[in-house]
């Protein structure tokens, strides 16, 4: 009974603790994840720019729909003021450098995330789940999942966080 017991409380200590559900207006998580062979990537590292940070599968189709959005969308506001961090969820190294090589020209960071640690800071439970953080590190917005009619949701979202408005009605 006492092995039990001491393996039971090995595996409670082995499991990391949940996150609770982020919301408007928590600080965002700093560690965003670690570039292939370079530096880990921190949420502070961007202090006074805004950062929109998603997390992304190369088996989920409606990322690699959202992914290619945010990519436009950072090539089209300047790096000064936004940042977009796409971070893998749930994909091996080798996925991962094979992902790499896509990114390779783009203004997006790739991050890995091969144990899921930073999507469980993040509480993430599903993808695409995207993060809009202001410039003091807080989240500005969320966003769950990604349809046909989300390309001009995310746009509306992210000029409104930006300060840039949405359009009447929404």
């Amino acid at each position: 009974m006492k092995k039990l017991m001491l393996a039971l409380v090995c595996l409670f200590l082995a499991v990391p603790a949940q996150a609770k559900d982020l919301e408007v207006g928590d600080m965002a998580p700093d560690y965003v994840g670690r570039e292939d062979g370079k530096a880990k990537i921190y949420i502070k590292d961007f202090k006074g720019q805004y950062v929109v940070v998603t997390f992304f599968a190369t088996w989920c189709a409606p990322c690699r729909a959202e992914v290619p959005i945010l990519e436009n969308i950072q090539r089209q506001v300047s790096p000064d003021v936004l940042k977009v961090i796409a971070v893998t969820y749930h994909e091996n190294r080798e996925t991962f450098k094979r992902i790499k090589r896509v990114f390779e020209d783009a203004d997006t960071t790739l991050t890995f995330d091969g144990d899921g640690r930073v999507a469980m800071t993040y509480g993430v439970k599903a993808i695409p789940n995207m993060f809009i953080i202001d410039p003091e590190g807080k989240i500005a917005k969320i966003r769950l999942g990604y349809g046909p009619d989300s390309a001009q949701e995310l746009v509306d979202d992210l000029n409104a966080v930006l300060g840039f408005g949405a359009p009447a009605g929404r």
